[in-house]
């Protein structure tokens, strides 16, 4: 059986680690083959803050724009989605 570590949090709260958690539930009630990070590949995406958003000079459905991806420097990033805005967040992968 699968049950993800979110959905027990919902049900019963607790502070320990998934893998506290797993070594508690083998040690008390239910062996826990293994643990799976779900999505892990989407580790890297942030949410950052647009600071400002430009039409691009040679596009016209491309965006320059500034974003706080929380690193200390603004970052320059080309966006193509079209409803992009300043003040508003947004996904950022760098």
């Amino acid at each position: 059986m699968n049950a993800s570590y979110e959905w027990l949090r919902a049900f019963v709260p607790f502070d320990q680690s998934p893998k506290e958690l797993a070594d508690m539930l083998t040690m008390r009630c239910a062996t826990v083959e293994e643990l799976v990070a779900l999505r892990s590949d989407l580790n890297e995406i942030l949410i950052a803050k647009v600071l400002t958003a430009v039409p691009h000079p040679n596009s016209d459905h491309l965006t320059l724009t500034t974003v706080d991806a929380g690193t200390g420097e603004p970052v320059s990033v080309v966006c193509g989605a079209p409803n992009v805005e300043a003040g508003a967040t947004y996904p950022y992968a760098p």
